[in-house]
């Protein structure tokens, strides 16, 4: 079967992710070798700086130089080996966090490999901390993004669901360690109030993001039992099986949800599907809505500017708003249709 421009689009951003994914393994994979080798098969030596060549760059209003550092070791009295390494001294620090300076006979600690004693290197601590960082970096980033394609993919109630619990689930990470702290807070009196006020002041100040998440998952779980692919689907519902022949249909997406706009023409009457927000100090969502269309009010005088000319404008109702874009398809002919209904 032919793949639409869209398909083909959503296949090379996979190919792409597989590929980011693929080179973070395998350089994961490399960094992981390089180390474990030397602790499987290696041994230390004390070694003399012979020679050393160092490059600076400034980034950022920092110093960074790489010093290439030639080197003298004996695997054993008899037998003297020479070496090369490169030390990155903004990365590679020794165990005092001072950064790396060689100087002309200076003793450093290096490692070589027993069954290949020319293979050595400089013990540095942590020495591929910010590759094997950047490695897992790129392979969560395209293991998230492949995960979102594919969850899109899904049928829309397997998809709501599944986001739903994503979003619950990292609410409550944000809320856990929190509540684990404040078993964990110590029994000394003075310092017990001073723990938990702390810790409360804190879930005070995150209550936007995990509140928003924890209720923003349990939305897209409770409007999953209501989905549909056409819009023509809502007339087979309780709710509108009585809608006349004349119809105007504007689907939407709300919060990650389907919606649409309805109007009956025979009727005139407006339908509000998963789009319509009820008024007071906590709004509600409302799977389902519907009046007159001469209690529908445009709210032209708070139209509102947006970015790049866009304009907002509120459909109100008794009940309470709908907020669109103008931009969105239909939206425009749906305003022009309700300011003139003949």
């Amino acid at each position: 079967m032919a793949l639409t421009k869209k398909g083909h689009a959503i296949h090379r951003f996979c190919k792409r992710c597989y590929v980011v994914f693929l080179i973070g393994f395998s350089t994961y994979l490399w960094w992981y070798y390089q180390d474990y080798r030397f602790r499987l098969d290696g041994a230390k030596a004390i070694a003399t700086v012979e020679s050393w060549d160092t490059r600076c760059k400034y980034s950022e209003g920092r110093h960074l130089a790489t010093h290439t550092i030639n080197y003298q070791y004996k695997t054993d009295p008899a037998v003297s080996h020479l070496g090369r390494d490169w030390v990155k001294d903004w990365r590679h620090q020794p165990e005092s966090s001072s950064a790396i300076k060689p100087k002309k006979n200076d003793e450093i600690v290096v490692e070589y490999l027993k069954s290949h004693p020319k293979t050595s290197r400089i013990v540095i601590p942590n020495r591929y901390a910010h590759e094997y960082h950047l490695s897992s970096l790129a392979m969560i980033l395209s293991a998230i993004l492949l995960g979102i394609v594919i969850i899109n993919r899904l049928p829309a109630e397997v998809r709501l669901k599944t986001y739903g619990m994503i979003l619950i689930l990292f609410g409550l990470c944000i809320v856990a360690p929190f509540i684990y702290g404040l078993f964990q807070i110590p029994n000394n009196l003075d310092r017990l109030g001073e723990g938990i006020m702390v810790l409360l002041g804190m879930l005070t100040l995150l209550s936007p993001f995990y509140v928003g998440c924890i209720w923003w998952g349990y939305f897209l779980i409770s409007r999953s039992r209501f989905t549909f692919s056409d819009p023509l689907e809502l007339l087979q519902t309780e709710w509108l099986s009585s809608c006349g022949n004349r119809l105007t249909i504007v689907p939407r997406n709300f919060l990650g949800t389907d919606a649409a706009i309805m109007v009956d023409h025979q009727h005139e009457m407006i339908h509000f599907i998963n789009c319509h927000v009820t008024g007071g100090f906590i709004p509600r969502p409302m799977q389902h809505y519907s009046c007159k269309l001469d209690l529908m009010r445009i709210d032209a005088n708070e139209d509102r500017p947006l970015a790049r000319g866009q304009s907002l404008v509120i459909l109100s109702s008794p009940v309470g708003t709908t907020k669109l874009n103008m931009i969105e398809d239909g939206v425009k002919e749906l305003i022009a249709m309700l300011r003139n209904p003949s």
